[in-house]
């Protein structure tokens, strides 16, 4: 009895597992091949001459693009919309060959993000592809398991005429307010392209300009954007975003800190988000006495001022419809925070604060919309 093969049988075996060895080899490269081409001809059909790659790498189990970059039109502080170090794409080689591509993981490496809100306050979607509502005839639906970013930053360049007449904007000579979030990490996913109305659940945080850092946890359906999404705030610099809660006549603010927390709801286009926040070390331009701070008269507030030590808290309730042309909640942000501020030092709020900050583009809810793509 032969315990071992015949040797020329051992051979024909090893001749064919080698020659299956090769078939597959090759095949995971022409696949890998065709992947690269598909993915060239679907960003350069949906972005066209504004895209650039720097050099796109097939391997037998992955895609690398490096260097891709969407061009921002006109002059300005920031040349790119998107500009990504590196996109690793691992797909599932055996879909190429159908209508359809799915991809296991997406990762972006260095990715950075232009949010950019016009003159007139419109929001510049950086995603708007070049001819929206028409999709070439050659793009395929995706399907990604997971998506993941890492070492991002998000930039907000703001040039709306109303922003500009508020104090502290960091370029009014140039028309701009810049304000740049590193240290971006995102997980989220499964996601379908084009999109699904389906929560995607999202881990993501960011640092804020200074020290502070945000943190965001929950589900969000960027088709109908229904949420519900939990908010963490710590120690942002309050000197920094002195446009967004400052008018012109409004107290100087030169130091403070905001740590806050809310919970963010979106059903049927309706917000509920009750929150409070918690302002430490707030230091003013003493100077004069004159206007307001926050909804309160400055002379009251300053007198009432006598350190600059401890926390003031405040809690708020944001609740409106978001289908409003130009929304903004029954009572603002700033309203409330002022209100709560005011209890705590025991101070007079003046009446009619203003508009506050809760307003969302001259288009409402379209000013969140065009962020996946409906507005440039």
């Amino acid at each position: 009895m032969k315990l071992f093969p015949d040797s020329r049988i051992l051979r024909l075996l090893l001749s064919v597992a080698l020659l299956a060895a090769v078939v597959a080899a090759g095949s995971l490269l022409w696949l890998s091949r065709n992947l690269t081409t598909i993915v060239q001809q679907n960003l350069r059909s949906i972005y066209g001459p504004e895209l650039s790659l720097g050099g796109v790498e097939p391997g037998w189990n992955r895609v690398v693009i490096r260097d891709l970059r969407l061009r921002r039109p006109g002059g300005g502080p920031i040349v790119n919309r998107i500009s990504i170090g590196r996109v690793i794409i691992t797909p599932r080689f055996k879909t190429l060959l159908s209508r359809r591509m799915e991809i296991d993981l997406l990762r972006m490496e260095n990715p950075r993000l232009l949010i950019e809100i016009a003159p007139d306050g419109r929001v510049i979607s950086p995603l708007s592809p070049r001819t929206p509502g028409t999709p070439d005839a050659h793009s395929l639906p995706v399907a990604i398991r997971r998506i993941e970013i890492d070492g991002g930053e998000l930039i907000l360049l703001d040039r709306s005429s109303e922003r500009l007449r508020m104090a502290g904007v960091s370029n009014r000579k140039e028309g701009f307010h810049l304000i740049r979030f590193p240290d971006v990490a995102l997980q989220t996913g499964p996601l379908e392209l084009p999109l699904k109305p389906v929560p995607l659940p999202v881990t993501l945080s960011l640092a804020a300009p200074g020290p502070g850092s945000l943190g965001i946890t929950g589900t969000f359906n960027p088709v109908n954007l229904d949420t519900a999404l939990t908010f963490a705030l710590r120690h942002w610099d309050l000197t920094r975003f002195r446009p967004y809660y400052l008018k012109p006549d409004d107290l100087n603010v030169t130091r403070g800190f905001l740590d806050g927390d809310a919970t963010v709801a979106i059903a049927g286009k309706r917000l509920h988000a009750p929150g409070s926040i918690r302002l430490s070390e707030l230091r003013v331009e003493r100077s004069g006495n004159q206007g307001a701070f926050l909804g309160m008269s400055a002379r009251l507030f300053l007198a009432t001022m006598k350190d600059d030590k401890g926390e003031v808290d405040a809690s708020f309730l944001l609740d409106g419809d978001l289908t409003a042309p130009r929304f903004k909640v029954r009572q603002s942000l700033l309203e409330q925070i002022g209100s709560g501020l005011a209890r705590k030092l025991g101070v007079p709020v003046i009446a009619d604060v203003g508009e506050g900050i809760i307003t969302l583009g001259k288009k409402g809810i379209g000013g969140i919309q065009s962020l996946f793509g409906g507005g440039r």
